[in-house]
């Protein structure tokens, strides 16, 4: 036996859709705002006008605003943690059928996983 809250007609679930994606948006709106907040100077984040606050006029002169470096590291990082994913996904899949116990494939993995972080990170050579 389905249920009717299921069977909803199309420009109902676009409704609802509408409705659960503007709640969410209200919702996170306070937490961006913290975070925003937390990076600006006093005098930015207690401005009049919210486009100077959002903007931060005098944080950008004084302490200077994101450069074209942080971004490269930005996307240099989040390509670094990708590839180790998919690092941990081979190796995931190559030692799976190996092992049929999902505890002793965790723990296998742990260890090369935190053994590639070492290389990476800790190498000094």
């Amino acid at each position: 036996m389905e249920s009717k809250l299921f069977n909803l007609t199309t420009p109902l679930k676009i409704i609802v859709s509408i409705t659960i994606i503007t709640w969410c948006i209200i919702a996170l709106f306070p937490l961006l705002w913290i975070v925003v907040m937390s990076i600006k100077l006093p005098v930015d984040s207690f401005a009049s006008n919210p486009l100077k606050v959002i903007i931060g006029p005098s944080t950008k002169e004084q302490v200077g605003g994101l450069s074209f470096v942080n971004f490269i590291f930005l996307f240099l990082s989040i390509f670094l943690f990708y590839k180790l994913y998919q690092i941990r996904k081979i190796l995931f899949d190559l030692i799976n059928p190996i092992l049929k116990f999902s505890l002793i494939t965790f723990f296998i993995l742990f260890i090369i996983y935190n053994y590639f972080l070492h290389i990476i990170f800790f190498n000094s050579k």
